[in-house]
């Protein structure tokens, strides 16, 4: 890496070199990566209603943003690079470089970031001209983690109760290759999961090679995961195995991400209980709910 001076002098020449000038790249507080917007954005456009920036001053630049998981980039110029920190959280991406912050929020295939002299930034993500390899390992870093949320059951035709359960998940890269998803919820822990399966990387989702829910089989290709940035979302599983009849649904965000802009009877029921306590305390995803430690047995609405 450059120093922080060479840098600023040579990072983006004239008037970028101006919108940048206050990038002091040095070390700060790390921020939490809770989205799916990790790889490589270019810069195509910059405009501010005070004065004109020329597109062929963006073009000659060729400014670049690569958000990595978690929360740590690179900003990078014709000539030289520098660290950034960022995090994405209801909705808006915040960017932080030293003692500069930028916040934005994500249009379609934009990402739209603004500065304090409210000059606005469009960055484009890398063009698709990557190899099935390298597509392959953004599909899995979108997904590799721990998550928290809910799964409902719904239309049960058995025993088990139409309700909804808090549930945790974690995604695990395994030797071969494939990714093995562990979920288990209240009733369980990790060591004595919910459901369990293993997904092949592919260029749009994640493909089930196999695994099950509850007692269902899951087998290759029936569950294609795509994410809804920032959330997974697994709708409609039609559960029919030893007896048991019901559709669940499957909703989980990262952990440690808040849950704030999603309406209260939309969160996980112990969200409150459980979860907030975590998330002010920073802490890692335990391998169990501990819901008899909470408030006593609540009834539970069919969500």
């Amino acid at each position: 890496m450059l120093g922080c001076q060479t840098i600023l002098k040579r990072l983006l020449p004239g008037l970028l070199t101006l919108l940048f000038a206050a990038f002091s790249f040095t070390g700060c507080g790390r921020m939490t990566d809770t989205s799916g917007l990790t790889g490589l954005w270019i810069l195509n456009e910059a405009d501010n209603s005070s004065f004109l920036i020329p597109d062929s001053l963006v073009e000659d630049n060729r400014l670049s943003l690569r958000l990595d998981p978690g929360g740590s980039g690179v900003i990078e110029g014709v000539s030289a690079e520098g660290r950034i920190l960022w995090r994405y959280e209801d909705g808006t991406v915040y960017l932080r470089a030293g003692s500069t912050a930028l916040s934005g929020i994500v249009e379609g295939s934009e990402l739209i970031l603004q500065s304090e002299d409210e000059t606005r930034l469009h960055f484009v993500r890398e063009d698709k001209s990557r190899t099935s390899e390298e597509q392959d390992s953004t599909m899995e870093e979108a997904f590799l983690g721990s998550w928290y949320g809910w799964w409902k059951i719904e239309d049960s035709q058995g025993q088990m109760p139409v309700t909804w359960y808090d549930c945790c998940a974690v995604f695990e890269t395994q030797e071969d290759g494939s990714v093995l998803m562990t979920l288990w919820d209240e009733d369980g822990s990790r060591t004595e999961p919910l459901s369990q399966v293993r997904f092949k990387p592919e260029e749009d989702a994640m493909v089930s090679l196999s695994g099950y829910f509850a007692s269902m089989e899951i087998r290759g290709g029936q569950w294609l995961l795509t994410e809804s940035d920032p959330a997974i979302l697994i709708p409609d599983i039609d559960h029919n195995a030893e007896g048991e009849n019901f559709r669940a649904t499957v909703y989980m965000r990262r952990w440690g991400q808040s849950w704030s802009s999603t309406p209260a009877e939309q969160r996980p029921f112990y969200y409150e209980d459980w979860y907030l306590p975590l998330l002010k305390q920073k802490a890692e995803m335990p391998d169990q709910i501990p819901w008899q430690r909470l408030e006593a047995k609540r009834e539970r609405p069919a969500q």
